[in-house]
């Protein structure tokens, strides 16, 4: 019997977790194989074979061994997951192999280090944390990986002089960043129908040609761009590309201050 993920959505009070059906099959193909089968088979990292096994398998299997006090085979399998989180994170050295990031290394070291962190909690007893990596593994890495470099570049800015825009008087680095912190704050409470109605609530208040920036925003809809097939905001709008950034940047201003008084999420 396949184990369910216990961890609820939307705080605890919505439905569980679940995996994929196509994770599911995996799962129950697998267990029945030998471990050095199974370690094989997991150790497979080009998706394009069809050999591969996804990621929130590799990841049932390995808190698997908790049950199964087999550190042989949590050490295998923790090697192997372990390639594919380094995979997906920034590279440390430069195209030229001479140079390195200190900030990609901090990124690297924070969500490593956190998922080490959920792991060996769950060595000690279930931990809820990574049912969601095993429901949606890239999107928990991408998740983690986000919330590091959002501290990474607060740490590199504070000693970072900032340039100013001319049109808005305001530091442009900081005004990006501010943005790129609010969309991720919506992103993570979007699935939430509550938050969802305060966000709609929220932006009706918004005066007319502000609301239409932030709506075509939110649909992932480009600012601008140089190839003129692309719809974007200032094309749909029949504006400049200043022009719909003022605009986003004071709807943002308001709607932070609304859906996320003193900085919560």
């Amino acid at each position: 019997m396949i184990t369910p993920l216990q961890k609820r959505k939307d705080g605890g009070k919505g439905d569980l977790y679940s995996r994929s059906p196509e994770v599911e099959a995996e799962i129950a193909s697998l267990a029945a194989l030998p471990r050095d089968e199974l370690v094989r088979r997991c150790a497979v990292r080009s998706r394009r074979d069809p050999s591969y096994v996804h990621s929130e398998t590799v990841l049932y299997f390995l808190r698997g061994t908790r049950a199964d006090n087999n550190p042989a085979l949590f050490n295998r399998l923790f090697l192997i997951l372990s390639a594919r989180i380094t995979g997906a994170l920034p590279r440390v050295d430069s195209i030229d192999g001479q140079t390195s990031s200190a900030t990609n290394s901090e990124i690297r070291d924070a969500v490593y280090g956190r998922f080490e962190e959920l792991l060996a909690s769950d060595r000690q007893g279930y931990e809820e944390g990574l049912d969601f990596f095993e429901a949606r593994f890239d999107a928990g890495i991408s998740k983690l990986k986000i919330a590091a470099q959002r501290r990474a570049w607060r740490e590199e800015n504070r000693n970072t002089p900032l340039e100013f825009d001319p049109e808005t008087n305001e530091p442009s680095q900081a005004v990006e960043e501010a943005y790129v912190e609010f969309k991720h704050k919506v992103d993570i409470n979007f699935d939430n129908p509550d938050f969802r109605l305060r966000l709609d609530t929220a932006i009706d208040t918004l005066p007319k040609e502000q609301i239409g920036v932030i709506q075509m925003l939110l649909q992932d809809f480009q600012i601008d761009s140089k190839d003129p097939g692309v719809m974007t905001i200032a094309t749909a709008l029949k504006c400049d590309e200043k022009t719909v950034r003022n605009r986003r940047n004071r709807a943002v201003e308001t709607l932070q201050a609304i859906l996320f008084p003193g900085g919560d999420q």
